[in-house]
């Protein structure tokens, strides 16, 4: 369905029109599901573009503050560089002067010129218009009886709230300041011909191109930008935006202390506004960068966060039963813990946040075990939903460890067969409930505690941090140890840290490391198990 630029609220219409006429109902109902039909054939209608009224023209900065309030409010759309469909008709633009001193309305004259306009191609039986007389008011207040009640009401910008048919947007494009041509259109655009089931696929391919949770993220800028733009520059145009109006709004988000990342997000998503319109991409300029650059010297600060080793996994694993004190949570918690550093598994992928969508976690059906003859041999992992997956699934396999102690495979094998969950997320409690974010974080930082590391340096990333980190010491490529953690980008190299390894031993597989404060003991283990990936 497309997506109609109205505030109208269908179901709260459809109650109120309950006791109304049915075919009038039904009419309204559907216009504003689908948009209202103009009625216009477009017969003898020939001009793509003409020249706007003369008061218009009087009266420039009026139009364009009118025509950049209705952009922001997406009623218009554009400009475009070329005619964004076939058979696009463009009318003038005028003014006309409100009741009120100094106030205009923009008018967009579908009536010009007499008999080769929009209007004029719209059949006679759909241009009467009727208006209730005095007579007509008279005998319904007597119809209610005595004391009846009656008002008169005034909806402002009545007609701006009835959507317009999306096979109907090529009859109201306008052109201004020399522009390309502009017309009244949502992004989901259609037009009558051909071509509209060309248009309405890749309007959806396009939409898919981005996750739910970057359509929100790039959502949230957007309006964040308009609003600057707004309250500073209200008399500039927000898109296409310059590269002064772009520096001004990082310089603001400097100032209200956002982060580096959180910056660069915001820029990354008015990018992609400025490529999908096909308009000039400020961010890419070299003041941009340079900007950019200063913000991260200034404001930027090295990750404190340190890797959880294998040992201190092991130690992780062995405190459960001194801080947790239920068995079966104990189990879970294992399990996990095993599963978010063999696989490099963010939190987000094996717990849920409050009131977050829990089939967006690791789930019970993601999961398959290889066997030999009855014998375990190894698991998989269909990953769908995680960062930078577009929805493109990736199959992570771990074979079973000669060390059952440390063997992700063993212990989630085990925690399934103990609690019996059939469907839904992987990891729940007994009772069925998924298991929160909160109470993740919360039992690693009590295990964390009580074998004396600090929980200001190792958090629920650490994990992560840990594998590729060890991956790296061991002379695993950095290709693959990006593969594994499912990484987009060169992003993965802030989760390696060798600054806190030290190399002591080389053989042909590669460098193996020790973290500095831990004991020769460690070293015999990483010989023991040559390589951490499979």
């Amino acid at each position: 369905m497309v997506n109609l630029p109205t505030p109208v609220k269908l179901v709260m219409l459809s109650k109120y029109l309950k006791l109304y006429d049915p075919e009038l109902r039904e009419f309204l109902i559907n216009g504003f599901t689908k948009g209202f039909k103009l009625g216009a054939n477009g017969e003898n209608i020939s001009f793509l573009t003409c020249k706007n009224h003369q008061s218009a023209l009087d009266k420039p900065e009026i139009v364009t503050e009118k025509i950049e309030k209705e952009i922001k409010k997406g009623r218009y759309r554009g400009p475009f560089n070329s005619p964004p469909f076939p058979n696009f008709i463009c009318s003038p633009l005028g003014l006309v002067p409100k009741k009120e001193a100094g106030q205009y309305r923009v008018i967009h004259d579908l009536s010009f010129p007499k008999g080769n306009s929009v209007n004029s191609s719209i059949p006679a039986e759909y241009t009467s218009v009727s208006y209730e007389n005095i007579e007509n008011v008279i005998h319904l207040v007597q119809s209610q009886g005595h004391k009846a009640l009656m008002a008169r009401a005034d909806v402002e910008n009545a007609f701006r709230l009835l959507p317009i048919n999306p096979e109907d947007y090529h009859f109201l494009g306008f052109t201004w300041n020399e522009s390309a041509p502009d017309c009244p259109m949502v992004v989901s655009k259609t037009d009558n011909s051909s071509s509209a089931i060309f248009n309405s696929v890749v309007a959806k391919l396009f939409t898919a191109s981005l996750s739910d949770a970057t359509h929100k993220s790039y959502s949230r800028t957007i309006n964040s930008y308009l609003q600057f733009c707004e309250k500073y520059y209200a008399e500039c145009r927000p898109f296409p935006s310059s590269h002064i109006l772009l520096s001004h709004f990082i310089a603001n988000l400097f100032l209200r202390n956002y982060s580096p990342s959180t910056i660069a997000t915001h820029i990354s998503a008015l990018s992609f506004v400025h490529k999908s319109n096909s308009w000039p991409d400020p961010t890419d300029m070299f003041v941009i960068h340079k900007i950019l650059k200063g913000v991260q010297n200034l404001k930027g600060k090295n990750d404190p966060r340190l890797p959880i080793t294998k040992d201190i996994l092991i130690k992780l694993i062995d405190s459960l039963p001194c801080v947790i004190v239920n068995v079966d949570n104990q189990l879970a918690l294992k399990a996990m813990f095993l599963l978010a550093f063999y696989a490099l598994l963010r939190v987000g992928e094996i717990s849920t946040k409050s009131g977050s969508n829990t089939k967006q976690v690791l789930q019970v059906g993601d999961i398959s075990f290889d066997r030999e003859n009855s014998t375990l041999k190894g698991m998989s992992l269909t990953m769908t939903y995680y960062k930078h997956s577009d929805l493109h699934p990736k199959t992570i396999y771990i074979p079973i460890f000669a060390d059952n102690i440390t063997c992700p495979v063993i212990h989630v094998h085990h925690y399934l067969s103990q609690f019996g969950h059939s469907s839904g997320p992987l990891f729940q409690f007994k009772s069925g409930a998924p298991v929160a974010r909160s109470y993740f974080t919360t039992s690693l930082k009590s295990a964390l505690s009580f074998i004396g590391l600090d929980t200001r340096y190792y958090k629920a990333h650490s994990f992560g941090i840990g594998a590729a980190t060890s991956a790296a010491a061991r002379g695993i490529p950095h290709s693959v140890i990006q593969g594994m953690g499912r990484w987009k980008s060169s992003g993965f190299m802030k989760y390696i840290r060798m600054q806190n390894f030290k190399v002591i031993y080389c053989t042909t597989l590669g460098q193996h490391c020790l973290p500095k404060h831990l004991s020769i003991n460690y070293l015999i283990s990483v010989i023991n198990n040559q390589c951490m990936f499979y």
